[in-house]
């Protein structure tokens, strides 16, 4: 799914071409149609393809739910006595762990997924923009490389500041104290 959802507006951008270059160029009536059937084809996929991710990531939660449930439920029978279960704070950990359980496996699942998406969908992209200008290719990559460069220095920076290597200017020095581990 992932692979269909990243070359997804790949092919609805060939597709399109090719229509607009059939009709500019007079293409047969029965090749524009078999692209029309393709761009067809290709808007029922962008329409249904989120519907079965959602599913399959609400099975996919399911299963992981009931795993980690079951693991945390194994590793608590261990334990003799109920003295832990009346302790406060091992009842708080023990919510913790139920709850970043569930969530953990999924969060980094979908991160994945999604850098897997984006490189399938730019990678398309500039493998078709090579295609049509190697020279445009360049410069469109050339102009994105500063952002690029910019929100890595950022995320470098934030990591710097965490870490303690760096100390971050007096007015954000408490909210970053704040989100960064002790």
């Amino acid at each position: 799914m992932t692979l269909t959802t990243g070359a997804l507006p790949v092919v609805v951008a060939w597709l399109t071409k090719l229509v607009l270059d059939g009709v500019v160029g007079s293409a047969p009536l029965i090749i524009l149609v078999w692209l029309g059937l393709g761009l067809a084809v290709a808007g029922v996929l962008a329409r249904v393809t989120p519907q079965l991710i959602q599913f399959l990531r609400s099975e996919l939660e399911r299963q992981v739910a009931l795993l980690a449930t079951d693991r945390l439920f194994v590793a608590l029978e261990g334990f003799v006595g109920l003295a832990r279960f009346e302790d406060p704070h091992f009842l708080d950990r023990l919510r913790l762990a139920q709850q970043a359980s569930m969530r953990t496996v999924q969060q980094a699942v979908d991160g994945m997924l999604g850098v897997g998406r984006a490189v399938i969908t730019v990678g398309g992209f500039a493998a078709s923009l090579w295609v049509i200008s190697p020279v445009m290719t360049a410069v469109v990559l050339a102009s994105g490389a500063p952002g690029l460069l910019a929100r890595r220095s950022r995320f470098l920076g934030a990591k710097r500041t965490c870490s303690g290597k760096s100390s971050p200017p007096s007015a954000a020095s408490s909210s970053m104290r704040s989100c960064c581990p002790a």
